[in-house]
């Protein structure tokens, strides 16, 4: 029975990724599946290398959120391997409430915003419409008034630890060495790590040493 139930859930279609600020989630919403990257902690980081070390975490496709929930069950827990995972019950399908009668959602009025699509604002309106039958009291007056400033925080903060993170890839112990290493030490390390990083990369660790001199 178990090892069926493995087939069957390994079996289920999907695409392992790593997720900083949505960079499993938002190419899953363009692409019409599922995009999902389940808590810090979680989940095994083990084998991850990683952009940000505060914010990434494994993720994954699914053609579901079923599926997802499915795939989610047998790859979390406690992994010895990485300290930051976390040593939580297992948590099933089977746990979820069948109603959300009782449970409170707010909507913060600072995410309908100019940013926001039409055929996004539908589909959020159906999702609303869901939790609503599904028995949930969503209010929809909750505001977040320093939600504008959550993108700026979260470059600050990501920058600042790629910076860090990315200070190992010197081509000696780690990362791609350049064939033409230049006549120096440090010019076998620029053009090493001009070429192994790509602009967005770049352009990150140069935001990061400004912010981490302020």
């Amino acid at each position: 029975m178990i090892l069926h139930m493995l087939d069957e859930i390994l079996n289920i279609p999907r695409s392992i990724g790593s997720d900083t600020g949505g960079s499993t989630r938002n190419p899953a919403s363009f692409c019409g599946v599922f995009g999902f990257k389940p808590s810090y902690g979680l989940m095994s980081r083990y084998g991850l290398v990683p952009l940000c070390n505060a914010f990434d975490t494994p993720s994954f496709f699914t053609h579901s959120a079923e599926d997802a929930q499915k795939y989610f069950e047998i790859c979390l827990g406690k992994d010895p391997r990485d300290l930051t995972s976390l040593d939580l019950p297992p948590s099933t399908a089977d746990d979820l409430p069948q109603s959300l009668k009782g449970i409170k959602i707010g909507i913060p009025k600072e995410f309908h915003n100019d940013y926001v699509s039409d055929d996004t604002l539908k589909l959020w309106r159906h999702a609303v419409s869901r939790l609503r039958e599904a028995g949930a009291e969503v209010v929809e007056e909750v505001s977040l008034p320093n939600s504008p400033y959550s993108l700026s925080c979260y470059h600050i903060l990501t920058a600042s630890d790629v910076q860090s993170n990315m200070a190992r890839y010197l081509a000696i112990f780690y990362g791609h060495r350049s064939e033409s290493e230049g006549d120096s030490f440090q010019e076998m390390i620029a053009r090493s790590r001009t070429e192994a990083f790509s602009p967005v990369v770049r352009r990150r660790i140069f935001a990061g040493n400004f912010f981490n001199l302020k």
